[in-house]
């Protein structure tokens, strides 16, 4: 794994970075994660309880920080905005280590309920 600093660019429309944007409390759990494209999303638990733990570093992304979910209940939000809608030509990229075989990781609403 090497870490890419990307360009800002308008065909990006979310970029959450462990190493960027997150905020936590005194426990680590993960209260705010600032999206790092140019339309700058906000993805925010519901519940504290149900919130990722932000890790660093762990052995297992080559000692880069990470936001772990507990494969349970774990989730974050992201409020609709017209950015998130994708169009027929969609890319998704991310780097994970599953260790529950029915955990899922993303879902996408219609824009009447949450976001991302």
């Amino acid at each position: 794994i090497e870490l890419y600093n990307l360009p800002a660019n308008n065909n990006l429309v979310l970029w959450l970075k462990p190493d960027a944007g997150v905020v936590t409390d005194t426990a680590n759990k993960v209260t705010l994660w600032g999206d790092q494209s140019v339309n700058a999303s906000i993805a925010t638990p519901i519940n504290l309880n149900r919130s990722p733990i932000f890790s660093t570093p762990l052995t297992l992304l080559n000692n880069y920080k990470a936001v772990t979910f507990d494969g349970t209940d774990d989730y974050l939000q992201i409020v609709h905005n017209s950015s998130l809608d994708f169009g027929t030509a969609s890319s998704i990229f991310f780097v994970g280590n599953f260790n529950v075989a029915t955990a899922g990781f993303f879902a996408k609403r219609p824009s009447t309920g949450a976001g991302i």
